[in-house]
């Protein structure tokens, strides 16, 4: 991600409802889910 898009979604990032959704999709994926798009691509759209 591009140093202005890391410093507009840094105070984002922050938020407990932000925190909470990586939690739990981190966990679906520790599970066995098949989450997309994959951790690496999740922010590739603000590249």
């Amino acid at each position: 991600m591009s140093l202005t898009w890391q410093q507009t979604l840094s105070d984002e990032k922050q938020k407990a409802y932000f925190v909470e959704t990586l939690k739990q999709v981190q966990q679906q994926r520790e599970a066995g889910e098949i989450i997309y798009p994959s951790d690496d691509d999740v922010f590739n759209a603000f590249d």
